[in-house]
This record gives C-alpha cells, sequence and structure tokens, in this order.
C-alpha cells in the first residue's frame, strides 16, 4: 500500500449537531489527522466558517447555523449525526443545567432549563425553549427554505437536504456512522470513541415523568417524523456497508501540527499570571485592566512592555509598549513586579486573545526576554436596546426627504445656485433643522457651512437669507473659503434682516476655478436667527438679478455697490 505524506487534503465540513457525541467524533479526528487538519468545535454561520476557517483546515467541525435558502458548498462534502429526538433533548435539559459554564449567552438558556424542568415543560425562557423545539428540522429546512414554509414542506426540506450529504449518521447506531466517516477519509475506523463533553447525570427517557415527556413529544413532532424519515432512508445504507471490505487499519495521511502560538522565553524573566480583571466578557467601550505578574532574575537597564491582541482570525488587532507610549523604565533591579495595561475597548465584537512581550532596550540593539502570543481571552459585545443586524453596532439614522426641482435644491441657472436650509449639502455644527431652515440653539459655533461646490473663476454674490428672533444676530458674522476652508475670500458681520429677510448681501471674486466653496455663518450664544435660504449668483454682468433691490438695505451693506472698483478692493485682501 502506498502512502500520502502529506496532509489530508480533503474539504469536509462536519455538521455537529448537540448531544450526538460530536465532540468525542472531533477528538478522534484531530487525534489522527492533526490539529492542523481538523478545526476545533466552532459555532457560526455556515458560509462565515467557510470563509474565516476555509482555508486553515481540511476538516471545519461544529454547530454551523445555515442562512434562509443557503445550500451547500459543492466543494465541500458534509457529513452528520443524528439521535432519537426525545431521548436527545433529555441529555440537552440536564447538560445545560449541570455542564454548561456560566457564560453571557447560557446564562438564558440554564435558567430556562431550571424552569422547563420544574414546570414540567410549560415554562422556560424564549432562549431555551427555541433550543428544544424541533432543531433537526428548523437546522437542515433553511437549505433549501426559509423556515415559514408549512410544517409538511418543512420536513420535505430538511430530508432532502440531508440526503444530499456524503455522510449520515445514527447516535443509536455509533459504530456504522463512524466506519462510514472513516471510509471518506481514508483512515482506520476507532475501536470506541473517547468520552468528551459527556452530560454528566440525567434521566432516562423513562425515567422523566409523563407530563414531561409528553410535552417534550410534543414540541418534536416534526423532528421525530424527520428522525424516522432518516432511519427508514438510512436503512438500504446500513445493510450494503454490512457487506463491505473491513476499512483500513492504517493511516492513510500524515498527521498535520498547525503553526503553534509563538512563546519566547529567557532565564532573565519569569512571567507567572496574566489577568483580565474584569472577566472574560466586555462590553464594547467597557475599560480592561490586564495586569501580569513578572520576576526579573537580573537588573535589566531599560525594560520595554507591551501587550497584542489577536482576533479570532489570528489578525493583529492592536499592539502597543511602553516605548511607544513614551515610557522609560531604567535600572530595575531583580524582584518581583506587577505590570498593569490599560485599555478601552473600541473593538468590534468577537472572540480575543491578548498576549504580552518584554524586551531590554540597549545601547545598539533590542534584546527580547519574553513574548508570549496568548496569555488570556476575552470577547467583547455590544449592548444596546436598539436592534441591529450583523456583529458590530454602529450609531444610525434614516432620514427621508422628498426630491425638490432643481431650481429649489440649488440648480444651476445660468451661475444661479440656491440652497434652501433643509438642504444637506449644508452642514450645521450646532444648528437645528425645522423644516426648510437652520436655527440657532443657544450655542456658539458654525450655524451653517458647505455647500462645497465647484464654481468656474469669476465674480459672484453671495446672498443669505432667513430671521432674526428676539435676540437679533449678536455678534454673528459670515466668510466665504475654498480650498478646504484654508483661504478666505470675503468675510463680514451679518446685518439685520431686511424686509425680504436678506441679512447680507457679500461679493466674491474667484481668481481660479474652485472645487469646494463654503459659506459659513459663525454664531454666538446669544445670537437668535434662522437661516432659510443661501444664494451664490455669477454676476459677470454687474449686476444681482435675484437678490433685493431694497436701497435701505444696500445702506446697511455700506452701499455695497458691484461694480468694478468693488470687486479690485475684494481682489486685493
Amino acid at each position: 500500500m502506498r502512502f500520502f505524506d502529506g496532509a489530508f487534503p480533503g474539504r469536509i465540513i462536519f455538521d455537529h449537531l448537540p448531544k450526538t457525541a460530536g465532540q468525542a467524533v472531533n477528538a478522534w479526528l484531530t487525534q489522527v489527522l492533526g490539529p492542523g487538519c481538523v478545526s476545533p468545535n466552532l459555532y457560526g454561520d455556515h458560509r462565515d466558517l467557510i470563509r474565516r476557517q476555509g482555508g486553515l483546515y481540511s476538516i471545519i467541525s461544529g454547530h454551523v447555523h445555515f442562512q434562509n435558502s443557503e445550500q451547500l458548498d459543492p466543494r465541500y462534502q458534509y457529513m452528520t449525526c443524528f439521535r432519537e429526538p426525545v431521548d436527545r433533548a433529555i441529555s440537552w435539559i440536564f447538560y445545560v443545567l449541570n455542564d454548561a459554564g456560566v457564560a453571557r449567552d447560557t446564562i438564558p438558556l440554564k435558567e430556562g432549563a431550571r424552569q422547563f424542568l420544574a414546570s414540567e415543560g410549560w415554562q422556560s425562557s424564549a432562549e431555551f425553549l427555541e433550543s428544544i423545539t424541533n432543531p433537526y428540522t428548523e437546522h437542515f429546512c433553511r437549505i433549501f427554505g426559509d423556515g415559514s414554509e408549512c410544517d409538511d414542506l418543512k420536513v420535505a426540506n430538511a430530508l432532502a437536504a440531508i440526503q444530499q450529504y456524503d455522510v449520515v449518521g445514527v447516535y443509536e447506531t455509533m459504530p456504522q456512522f463512524l466506519a462510514d466517516v472513516a471510509a471518506l477519509i481514508g483512515i482506520p475506523a476507532p475501536h470506541e470513541l473517547a468520552r468528551v463533553n459527556v452530560t454528566s447525570v440525567r434521566r432516562a427517557v423513562d425515567q422523566v415523568t409523563p407530563v414531561l415527556r409528553e410535552r417534550i413529544v410534543a414540541l418534536n413532532q416534526l423532528d421525530l417524523r424527520l428522525y424516522s424519515e432518516v432511519v427508514a432512508w438510512k436503512a438500504p445504507t446500513a445493510r450494503e456497508a454490512s457487506t463491505r471490505p473491513t476499512s483500513l487499519t492504517v493511516p492513510k495521511w500524515a498527521r498535520y501540527e498547525p503553526k503553534m502560538d509563538r512563546v519566547v522565553t529567557t532565564p532573565d524573566i519569569t512571567i507567572s499570571a496574566a489577568i483580565l480583571c474584569e472577566g472574560y466578557d466586555i462590553r464594547h467601550g467597557q475599560p480592561m485592566t490586564f495586569d501580569i505578574d513578572f520576576a526579573l532574575t537580573r537588573e535589566v537597564m531599560d525594560l520595554e512592555m507591551g501587550i497584542h491582541l489577536f482576533d479570532s482570525d489570528r489578525r493583529w488587532a492592536f499592539g502597543i509598549n511602553s516605548t511607544l507610549l513614551g515610557q522609560t523604565h531604567q535600572s530595575l533591579p531583580s524582584g518581583e513586579y506587577r505590570v498593569t495595561h490599560n485599555l478601552i475597548a473600541h473593538l468590534p465584537a468577537g472572540k480575543y486573545t491578548a498576549g504580552f512581550a518584554f524586551a531590554e532596550r540597549l545601547s545598539d540593539e533590542v534584546k527580547e526576554l519574553a513574548w508570549h502570543d496568548v496569555m488570556c481571552e476575552f470577547q467583547v459585545f455590544h449592548q444596546v436596546k436598539q436592534a441591529f443586524a450583523g456583529y458590530s453596532y454602529l450609531p444610525a439614522e434614516i432620514h427621508l426627504r422628498p426630491i425638490e426641482s432643481e431650481a429649489d435644491r440649488g440648480g444651476s441657472d445660468e451661475g444661479f445656485h440656491r440652497f434652501r436650509g433643509s438642504d444637506r449639502r449644508l452642514y450645521t455644527q450646532i444648528g437645528e433643522r425645522k423644516g426648510h431652515e437652520i436655527v440657532c440653539t443657544g450655542q456658539p459655533g458654525y450655524l451653517t457651512f458647505g455647500p462645497y461646490i465647484s464654481l468656474a473663476a469669476g465674480c459672484y454674490g453671495i446672498v443669505i437669507r432667513g430671521t432674526a428672533g428676539e435676540g437679533g444676530v449678536a455678534g454673528a458674522h459670515v466668510d466665504i473659503a475654498v480650498d478646504k476652508g484654508e483661504r478666505i475670500l470675503a468675510g463680514c458681520p451679518l446685518g439685520e434682516p431686511d424686509a425680504e429677510g436678506c441679512f447680507v448681501i457679500l461679493p466674491v471674486l474667484l481668481d481660479s476655478p474652485c472645487s469646494d466653496l463654503e459659506v459659513r455663518v459663525w454664531v454666538t450664544d446669544t445670537s437668535d436667527l434662522q437661516i432659510s435660504l443661501i444664494e451664490i449668483e455669477s454676476c459677470q454682468t454687474g449686476e444681482l438679478s435675484h437678490v433685493s433691490s431694497d436701497d435701505s438695505h444696500m445702506d446697511k451693506q455700506e452701499e455695497v455697490s458691484m461694480d468694478q472698483g468693488v470687486w479690485d478692493q475684494v481682489s486685493s485682501q
């Protein structure tokens, strides 16, 4: 027989259904093929697991979730194993109660299991009730559907999906399932499986009360039908398997060990503990405190200490050290120390590891004293009341407004542009939009800035319209800027609005084209005004056809005329 020197090169997804000895199967495959070929038991969406883990492992093993009508990936072979639904449900109840660890996501399950058992199945948490109600059918029916179908179609869709799997086993005939898996991969079948992640204390099916058993049966009517269909479908396959030649007794594939986490140790330092004081579950934005106890066995001339965080895909999420922070720790004698790293968890939701590094900075080199890729783990979650999709919460708003005509919203009409206060191209720092106006809020700052439009070189008139309240303009002023606000073309205080609501008519000369002209209105904390309209008009003809011709208003603007002399004055500023 010819043996392969390389690792198992296949692509397999082990769709691990809870309480079907899946972790024991994972341990067997890992022992034979190596942890570089077989993933640990994972949780995640089908496509996401393939994207994130497919390049790392030949066999992706875990609790897989299918999105609606997702279907199987033709590049992969699939295997799974069923268990009689009532027996599985009872095992699940007692496992959650007695053996599942206490974490943020298991607390509602544990409380739900306690209520379910105490009430003979009539009270529970929503999370636990979902986990015990037809989990097989709800899982598989989404490969060909979305779960909203009638019961008969859901069972039919689930069975059709299962029949596409390359290996389907039954817990009650586990040796046959193991033989089929071994034949698929090309390895010897195990004589027995090690006990992994078992339910330590549980009642048998005939030891629960009749009321509780009837309740479990009622919650699993679809799974009982599906299980019967699977067993009937598997029966001919089992008979054929009994006549097959004995499977391999020697592995066909060599074990593959993954690249291990980097660890560097020296006699100069001993690290005794690394603790995240806030625990495993970290809220997004929460302070994190890492305490690391270590001992120096000699004097260190200049100690550098660092922390590095990796995400679940082993990407370097963050790193910092004392040197980057401008700190020095010189001439430290031998002895015991504790270093504390304080961080803020501004990280996307997910699981992370923290590692730590120590080095001695010498005049001509940096000597590495210790490096540990991973010393503790944590997960970040978003605690928000707003429902959202995805793995990270972003504050969001949605605005709907009718599309105005070109003229109303500031379209170009022979060099004329109009922007209402409601136009989103006009921004505000401290104002509030009310209808078509931007209104002062009693804070100093820019009431409006923008619209960052492109204009050709030439002469323009800027008109600002609106109303003033009892407080008046109170020191408000306007300036016109380009080049990202760095170059000021013109500016002046706002006057009180005239009868047509005009605060100011400001001439501007552009000696070259611009792409970001902005009109900035700055107000004080006592200003009481509302901006309703900003108009920008080309004045090549020497007059403003769209602005007020009110003589009194022109007087308030110190008789600003639009003749060539004024443009010369503006240009010289």
